[in-house]
């Protein structure tokens, strides 16, 4: 295995180190040279832990426990574009696309059974209606 230096994108911030073999896949390495440029990015990062923080409440698995067909939209989406076989994710995707729609089309017809109970004062009796 031969590791060449790759065309510099940036002499700024570092180097590329990238191997050459037919039988192995090609692996890259970002080699910081200059220390300096390492210290003020993570200067300028360390102040945005707290408001990433702030932005991503760690109410995130409530909410969802509360949606789960988007909890598995979002893992069938994770899986397709990060992880293999691919078509995992989609399967995923779209079982959690039928699932909403089924919960749904089922949340609206059970809105649709609504019974008004009135009483009649003057008789005592409740009565059912439609």
């Amino acid at each position: 295995m031969t590791i060449v230096v790759a065309p510099n994108r940036s002499a700024l911030l570092g180097r590329m180190l990238q191997s050459e073999s037919q039988s192995l896949p090609s692996i890259s390495f970002w080699i910081v040279e200059n220390w300096v440029v390492a210290a003020i990015l993570l200067l300028i990062a360390l102040p945005l832990i707290p408001v990433v923080r702030r932005l991503v409440k760690l109410d995130i698995g409530g909410w969802l426990s509360r949606h789960q067909p988007a909890a598995w939209a979002l893992l069938g989406l994770l899986w397709w574009t990060c992880l293999r076989p691919s078509e995992l994710g989609i399967v995923l995707l779209l079982v959690s696309l039928v699932v909403a729609v089924w919960d749904r089309r089922r949340s609206a017809e059970d809105s649709d059974f609504v019974v008004n109970i009135s009483t009649d004062e003057s008789s005592g009796t409740a009565t059912n209606s439609r």
